[in-house]
C-alpha cells in the first residue's frame, strides 16, 4: 500500500476532505488526528509548530496598564493573523512585556515572526496613541531582544497556557485573551 494510501486510509471523512481541500488550493487547513494532535496542511507541508515568545517595551516601561493600550494590541493581532496567516492563541500583557502563544507554518523563521509582530505593533500604537512618543523618546516600542521557545501540543504547551495564568501579579496586572 503507498504512503498517500495510508494516510488517506482514515475513517474520518473530514480529514480526507480536508486533504483533498489542501491539495487543491492554498489555504492552511486544521485538523485533529484521534482528537489529539492538531495539525495544520498547507499546500506543501503538515506541521504542528507552536512558539511562546515574550516581547519587552523599550526602557520596560508600564505602557500596556491602560485599557486603550490593550484593545489597540489585541486589533492589531487579530489583523497580523489574518494577514500573515499567524495563529495567536493566547497573548498574555503585564505592564511592561508582551507574551505570545502562537503557531505560523514552517516556511517563516521564527526570527521573521517576531520580526514582523513587533513592527506592526509598534507602527499601529504609535499612529493610535501618539502620546506614547513622550513615553518612547528614542522612537522604538520594543528592546531589541526577545525570548522563544518551541511549545508541544500536549503537556509543554498547557504548562505554557498555565505560565500564562499564573503570572497574575498584584491588582491584576497581567492582563490575558485567548484568540
Amino acid at each position: 500500500m503507498s504512503r498517500s494510501k495510508k494516510l488517506l486510509s482514515f475513517p474520518n471523512n473530514t480529514l480526507k476532505l480536508a486533504l483533498f481541500r489542501s491539495a487543491c488550493c492554498a489555504a492552511t487547513l486544521s485538523y485533529k488526528l484521534g482528537g489529539i494532535l492538531t495539525v495544520k496542511k498547507s499546500e506543501h507541508n503538515a506541521y504542528q509548530i507552536h512558539y511562546h515568545y515574550a516581547c519587552p517595551v523599550k526602557y520596560r516601561k508600564a505602557l500596556f496598564g491602560f485599557l486603550y493600550h490593550e484593545h489597540t494590541l489585541r486589533s492589531v493581532c487579530v489583523k497580523i493573523g489574518e494577514c500573515y496567516e499567524y495563529e495567536f492563541e493566547q497573548v498574555g500583557i503585564d505592564t511592561n512585556h508582551v507574551q505570545f502563544l502562537m503557531s505560523a507554518a514552517p516556511k517563516f523563521s521564527p526570527s521573521v515572526i517576531i520580526q514582523t509582530i513587533k513592527s506592526i505593533i509598534a507602527r499601529e500604537m504609535f499612529k493610535k496613541h501618539p502620546d506614547l512618543r513622550k513615553e518612547l523618546w528614542g522612537g522604538q516600542f520594543w528592546t531589541d531582544g526577545f525570548f522563544v521557545a518551541t511549545v508541544l501540543e500536549g503537556g509543554n504547551k498547557d504548562v505554557v497556557r498555565e505560565y500564562f495564568r499564573k503570572q497574575r501579579l498584584p491588582i491584576d496586572q497581567l492582563k490575558l485573551f485567548n484568540f
